[in-house]
């Protein structure tokens, strides 16, 4: 009798099959999203589910790219695009909130919804300045979302970066999500995919978030977002971009230019090899004080006109060259943050409170708003030119 009843158990857990199958055939897999806000005036000519109570229009505008699989190169039985599809559709849909649009979209989809291949998810201007919580807080719960998915904010709206048709890739979501791993190498770019953005947000408000401008076959992908308590306040440049992974010891390749080292020597570019930097925090009275110190190797890549690169005392002018450039691109950024935006977007708090506990719990509640901004950066930096190039 046990041996039966155990022989039943056995069949109703091995044999029910795929009973929580769900048929690829009936999914519409979501590659890209990008979240606007609906400028007020616009909201008055549109209705949720209640036309008369103001609380119910639409706030937000949520753009979705989905692929046509039939549309695709190498899908079998397709024949690609040769007859003119597209390879992709983009949808746009409007409600009050990320989590009322993705319901909604049922509506106009005979496929479930499926963000589980989603790679990237872009913000826009507009809807990053009004706050990002509504939208970080509702992503970053998605049972299917991956917390890797890349994060960009736009300069603009996310629905003019979504309808971007690459010229090199059929899908906008692959395309961007290789470009920022591209120009990542660039050093110009902060990387941060949904889980560290998250993580970033949720600890102090503040981040530095990838920046995204639409033109008309691509996506110029480069320099950062500045981010106070949730929302945007302004932008870095490429180069002040570059300045913060140095000061926050993230940047490991990327190339400057700099200047002739004498009359007879044109531009120089070194691709940098590595890079670290050292991060002291110091009491400077009622301030505190960041030492940054920055060692980098380099290799010459490019010499614009001149003399031959030979002499080691025209190396040494070049490594001299490189270290003011990258104390001149750090001070920047720092220098940016503190007086302009008034914001700690680095997370420089973090190192007073492993160096200096019981500074930081005298200071930590007014950080942002007034030690921050008093702080004083020392910033030096050690260049050591290894390569010249191949000359003949």
């Amino acid at each position: 009798m046990r041996r039966l009843l155990f022989l039943v158990m056995l069949c109703l857990a091995l044999l029910p099959g795929c009973w929580d199958l769900r048929d690829i055939e009936r999914r519409a897999n979501i590659t890209a999203v990008g979240i606007d806000l609906i400028p007020e005036e616009e909201r008055e000519g549109l209705t949720g589910e209640d036309p008369l109570e103001s609380k119910h229009r639409p706030k937000y505008k949520m753009t979705v790219e989905i692929p046509v699989l039939g549309e695709l190169r190498g899908v079998e039985g397709s024949g690609g695009s040769s007859e003119g599809g597209k390879p992709a559709w983009v949808l746009a849909s409007t409600g009050t909130s990320p989590a009322q649009i993705t319901t909604l979209l049922d509506l106009r989809l005979w496929r479930e919804p499926s963000f589980g291949h989603t790679k990237v998810l872009v913000i826009g201007e507009e809807a990053a300045r009004e706050s990002l919580k509504d939208t970080i807080d509702f992503f970053h719960r998605h049972r299917e979302l991956s917390r890797r998915m890349k994060l960009v904010i736009a300069q603009g709206d996310a629905y003019h970066v979504i309808k971007v048709s690459p010229e090199i890739e059929e899908l906008l979501g692959i395309y961007l999500d290789n470009l920022i791993e591209l120009v990542t190498l660039s050093g110009r770019l902060q990387r941060k995919n949904l889980g560290e953005a998250a993580r970033e947000l949720y600890s102090t408000g503040n981040a530095l978030l990838p920046r995204a401008r639409p033109e008309e076959t691509e996506v110029i992908v480069g320099g950062s977002a500045v981010i106070k308590n949730w929302r945007l306040v302004g932008w870095l440049g490429e180069l002040e971009t570059m300045g913060s992974l140095f000061a926050t010891n993230q940047l490991r390749v990327g190339l400057l230019v700099v200047g002739s080292p004498d009359k007879t020597t044109g531009e120089v570019a070194v691709t940098i090899r590595s890079s670290r930097t050292q991060i002291k925090v110091l009491p400077a009275g009622d301030r505190i004080s960041f030492q940054f110190n920055i060692f980098t190797e380099a290799d010459v890549v490019e010499q614009l006109g001149g003399r031959p690169l030979d002499d080691p005392s025209l190396i040494q002018s070049i490594e001299d060259l490189v270290e003011q450039e990258i104390v001149a691109v750090t001070r920047g950024a720092l220098s940016k943050l503190q007086r302009e935006f008034r914001v700690d977007a680095l997370g420089l708090g973090d190192w007073v409170w492993k160096q200096r506990p019981k500074i930081w719990e005298q200071v930590k509640d007014d950080w942002d708003d007034y030690h921050f901004p008093r702080a004083e950066f020392q910033v030096q930096s050690q260049v050591r030119i290894r390569r010249i190039g191949v000359t003949s």
